[in-house]
């Protein structure tokens, strides 16, 4: 399995045959990216063919070596000759520095294959034009040979359909996946790679370290926020004990008001507001999801040895954090918890003295009703039923694990993506019997009729870039219905 999020582009569209954009980075600007870079739990930095033109790329290269991360130089088959001299130079003073070639079709020069081949690495780029050429490659005789499958948006281009990619790695097994989040042109301008926001308050009520640290990412749900912010207030555990890290993604609404008017209420409560800016508004783009994100940034900036990852409208009940507790001092790495459903005139007051909640439902039973019986390990593709609406794990095996995937720009998957490397990781996630409830939408476009369209849409889009980015067969038998 390959390592997936490991490596950090400084230019995310290595792909294209121009490579001009990093010429103007200055020590400040490339500082601030490689401190991102390692917030994000990256050991690679990678620099395109621009850095070689650059006066300070000889700094950047050592810079990236006092932080303790590999260097990679990406370049195009194309360019390779016409830089070579620079990268004899490069290659001869920094042994440290290694080469990955973008390749799509083409022979080599052998004298700059006898000069690199030891420190080289072939990206092949797979196109229709040239999937039945794949074995040539290996011919080669490179360090190694990583296969990038581009995602294929319009019917027209050059690239697979995921049935395409599917039938190339059912037939050649043995091949490295390249380690590094899938350029995607549909990114918004201001949806960073790797955020970093300090919070613009905090309460703390204990310096020590903490057992939890529960993240909320948070869009225009200020109502429903509050009402989970003080079942979060009332947990029998002891309030030194855990911490509460709220991230508004860029809403429009009074959220970072009512929350500090909050935590001057509840002052006893570890209460941190983060704000997670966007500059383009999310209504206006439709590929500006960012849960994922928001809750890495959440992350960033957690102390707890564990992690709660709880929607901003999940009501969970007093012994939520006590029972969490005594499931991972079980030897539970992954703890997802059962999600019930409110109606629309439920009430959420004493919602968890009652024994049953008459107003509560099992949303798609036939899915969730059957898992919720049987558990992990009892269904096929577990992975599958991880979501982050109530999931906890060690931050250890979070950091690990790389975070939330980047590039997921729509709703939907970024979840069971990290599901997925967890089950793929040998840990061990179980399903807990502690129920929480998820309040009724507020929001209008989710109570309209066509939600349930316009979601399938969201999910099947998503579906796509979860395959693309560990092309692994089962992924695609799993999700055949969203991949057409």
């Amino acid at each position: 399995m390959s390592k997936l999020q490991k490596f950090y582009s400084l230019n995310p569209r290595f792909y294209l045959k121009s490579f001009r954009e990093n010429q103007n980075l200055n020590e400040i600007d490339f500082k601030h990216k490689l401190k991102k870079a390692l917030s994000g739990w990256h050991d690679t930095l990678l620099f395109d063919s621009s850095f070689l033109d650059n006066k300070n790329f000889e700094k950047y290269l050592l810079l990236t070596k006092q932080a303790n991360l590999q260097a990679v130089l990406q370049i195009c088959k194309a360019l390779l000759d016409s830089y070579k001299k620079q990268l004899d130079f490069f290659f001869r003073k920094y042994p440290f520095l290694e080469l990955h070639v973008i390749y799509e079709e083409g022979s080599f020069n052998k004298e700059t294959l006898l000069k690199f081949k030891n420190r080289m690495s072939l990206v092949y780029v797979v196109t229709k034009k040239n999937r039945y050429h794949f074995s040539k490659s290996k011919d080669f005789n490179f360090k190694n040979t990583y296969l990038y499958f581009p995602y294929k948006k319009r019917r027209l281009d050059s690239f697979l359909t995921p049935r395409q990619v599917y039938q190339f790695i059912k037939k050649e097994k043995d091949f490295l996946v390249y380690p590094v989040d899938i350029y995607d042109d549909r990114l918004p301008e201001d949806l960073d790679l790797e955020p970093l926001f300090s919070p613009f308050f905090e309460t703390q009520f204990s310096k020590k370290q903490v057992d939890f640290s529960i993240v909320i990412p948070c869009y225009n749900s200020k109502k429903q926020m509050v009402n989970t912010l003080k079942c979060l207030s009332q947990q029998d555990f002891p309030k030194n004990k855990y911490e509460i890290i709220v991230v508004d993604d860029g809403s429009l609404d009074s959220i970072r008001e009512e929350l500090q008017l909050f935590s001057q209420q509840h002052l006893d409560l570890n209460l941190k507001g983060i704000y997670y800016p966007r500059v383009i508004e999310k209504e206006k783009v439709k590929a500006s999801f960012r849960a994922g994100l928001a809750r890495n940034l959440g992350v960033k900036n957690s102390q707890g040895s564990f992690l709660c990852f709880l929607d901003s409208d999940i009501l969970v009940p007093p012994d939520y954090l006590k029972k969490l507790k005594k499931e991972h001092e079980k030897g539970a790495d992954g703890v997802l918890v059962k999600r019930y459903h409110l109606s629309s005139h439920a009430r959420v007051e004493n919602l968890f003295d009652k024994k049953e909640n008459k107003d509560s439902y099992i949303e798609d039973e036939s899915y969730w009703g059957s898992f919720y019986q049987k558990g992990f390990d009892q269904v096929a593709y577990p992975w599958k039923y991880v979501c982050t609406y109530g999931l906890s794990l060690s931050k250890k095996n979070f950091e690990e694990l790389g975070g939330f995937g980047k590039n997921f720009l729509f709703y939907g998957f970024e979840d069971i993506d990290l599901g997925y490397r967890l089950f793929k990781s040998r840990k061990k996630v179980i399903l807990s019997s502690i129920k929480v409830y998820h309040q009724a939408p507020t929001d209008k476009t989710r109570q309209n009729l066509l939600y349930p369209f316009f979601r399938q849409k969201q999910l099947a889009k998503t579906a796509k870039i979860f395959f693309y980015r560990h092309l692994d067969p089962e992924i695609y038998e799993a999700l055949k219905v969203y991949m057409r």
